[in-house]
């Protein structure tokens, strides 16, 4: 005996497969293409797989590159290619400080940049499109607005950062692009010194 539930979902099915039927054939009058099977012998387009019983173990001896140590980090994904190679790590990791970075995730506003470390600090973007500036010891060397006057950040999410060494550029939800010569370094020996000023708006927009 068929249940009462069976018969509704019963019922469903048919409707749904109806109509993929129906809108195929709406769509028929549209590309000209029905859906004749075409005659004629079908292959297999991927490649066999080989079976594991069959692969070969290699004598090659497997090589690791040489650990690096990375000190700058200057765009989402570490760099263009997001292939950093082999990075060095001690054994053992653990928070050296921790600071606010300005507003977080809420309601009114959405953090989606990625931070991005320049010249020994870090730059990151906040939820209310601010960027801060946080040194190596976890200070905050400056934080600026970039939310362009008579504009409210609240709803607005969007952009990133980015550098090329020289500078630090952003975007931000309002459809602007800015850069700075903040992250300009000098190098002195093992070390290096920041510039700080105020990211400077270009007439590109986005």
């Amino acid at each position: 005996m068929t249940s009462r539930r069976t018969v509704p979902l019963l019922m469903a099915a048919s409707l749904a497969l109806s109509g993929c039927s129906s809108a195929s054939k709406l769509l028929e009058g549209v590309t000209g293409e029905d859906n004749t099977v075409l005659p004629g012998k079908r292959e297999n387009a991927l490649a066999p797989s080989t079976p594991a019983a069959n692969l070969k173990v290699s004598s090659d001896p497997v090589v690791m590159p040489a650990a690096v140590s990375n000190d700058s980090w200057p765009q989402p994904g570490g760099s263009a290619s997001n292939a950093l190679g082999n990075l060095a790590a001690g054994p053992t990791l653990r928070t050296a400080w921790s600071v606010s970075a300005g507003e977080g995730t809420d309601s009114n506003g959405r953090i989606v940049a990625s931070p991005i470390v320049v010249g020994g600090s870090v730059y990151v973007l906040d939820s209310q499109s601010q960027v801060s500036a946080i040194t190596s010891s976890g200070g905050t060397a400056w934080r600026k607005s970039l939310v362009p006057e008579g504009k409210d950040a609240d709803g607005v999410f969007g952009g990133g950062l980015a550098s090329d060494g020289a500078r630090i550029y952003a975007t931000t939800g309002f459809g602007e692009a800015l850069a700075s010569i903040e992250a300009q370094v000098r190098s002195s020996g093992a070390r290096r010194s920041v510039r700080a000023c105020a990211p400077r708006r270009r007439s590109l927009r986005v």
